[in-house]
């Protein structure tokens, strides 16, 4: 299953300072989204999800996310509590 993650192989230790850079860049411009479904729907144990962005004036933005998520049986949400 997609979660949205990325994941680097650097060659050289030397590879590695660039990388974090990135992952800093990347977290500085992080955001995390909460959804509470108003409606359930019995039976149905994967959810596909889509994120979409835009900004007045921007061309492209770009968005991660896992492409869905599993609902947990009511069963199973009370074993985990």
């Amino acid at each position: 299953m997609e979660t949205g993650g990325e994941v680097f192989f650097p060659d050289s230790s030397i590879d590695i300072v660039p990388i974090c850079a990135e992952i800093a860049r990347n977290m500085r411009n992080e955001y995390t989204l909460a959804y509470v479904p108003t409606r359930a729907r019995h039976g149905e144990s994967y959810r596909v999800i889509e994120v979409k962005a835009n900004e007045p004036g921007v061309e492209h933005l770009s968005v991660r996310t896992r492409a869905g998520y599993s609902v947990p049986s009511t069963t199973a949400s009370l074993v985990t509590r």
